[in-house]
């Protein structure tokens, strides 16, 4: 009987060893921003396994996605100014990058990429873009977003300016159509680091008597330098007539870190 005992309690106690918490596998070596991973020269790839990371307390939240569930940390320190990108495609895991500087408890978020778009598809492989300047550390984090963890790949290298959009402004004068009450207003928008497709929005409302009347129009153009854009609305709610329109235009685009501008609001005059 005892030895019978004997041979459950061992049994059990192997079971509890097996499943307890303390003989999990150890974390990821750069799982914590004093233990980053410096890359000493680049271009640099690695891969590492990121099932074992974790988030503590004192890690930032990237403001591209706040929710992140874990991270691992790099540091990179240029010899010379440009443009960076650390790209995280090949993984098999869906990530985050985000590029900061100062020191560990007073970090400055530089840049940050969720999804990236490439090959006219987005991908949960993030990819982010920074200018560096020579002799700056940066901290490199890469989050897992979603999932459980599992292999990531990191590559490290020089690029050239990613596209982006610098303004969005709209032009005081429009056109109205009297007899359809079609408003026509039109504008420029700026871009650089090469031509790339942007998406335009606006909101505009006219005031007619007591009431408003609105409407909302969005369209996608190629934008290379200063491009001009033109835009049509049509309310439901009345007919658009000449003088004072409201418009509020906003501009998101993919390539590169991807990003949203939103212009101010604008007064247009419109003439029929």
């Amino acid at each position: 009987m005892h030895a019978r005992t004997a041979m459950i309690m061992t049994a059990a106690l192997a079971l509890v060893s097996l499943t307890s918490p303390t003989a999990s596998a150890a974390g990821p070596a750069n799982d914590e921003i004093a233990n980053a991973t410096v890359v000493t020269s680049i271009p640099y790839a690695v891969d590492e396994d990121i099932s074992g990371s974790t988030k503590t307390p004192g890690d930032p939240k990237p403001s591209c996605d706040r929710r992140t569930k874990s991270n691992v940390w790099w540091t990179v320190t240029p010899a010379s100014s440009g443009w960076l990108v650390a790209d995280t495609k090949g993984s098999k895991v869906p990530t985050v990058a985000a590029v900061y500087t100062g020191s560990p408890g007073a970090l400055t978020e530089v840049a940050c990429n969720d999804d990236s778009y490439r090959d006219d598809h987005w991908s949960s492989q993030a990819r982010v873009y920074w200018e560096a300047t020579a002799g700056t550390e940066y901290y490199l984090l890469i989050a897992k977003d979603y999932g459980r963890g599992g292999p990531l790949r990191l590559a490290v290298d020089q690029t050239d300016a990613p596209f982006r959009v610098d303004s969005l402004s709209i032009d005081s004068s429009g056109s109205v159509n009297n007899q359809t009450g079609i408003a026509v207003v039109t504008g420029t928008v700026t871009c650089s680091g090469g031509s790339g497709e942007v998406y335009l929005d606006a909101f505009a409302r006219q005031r007619i008597g007591r009431v408003y009347i609105s409407d909302r129009s969005s369209k996608s153009l190629v934008c290379d330098g200063e491009t001009p854009w033109r835009m049509r609305f049509r309310s439901y709610e009345g007919l658009f007539t000449g003088g004072r329109l409201e418009v509020s235009p906003a501009t998101f685009w993919r390539a590169g870190n991807g990003g949203y501008v939103e212009g101010a609001t604008a007064t247009v005059m419109l003439h029929g």
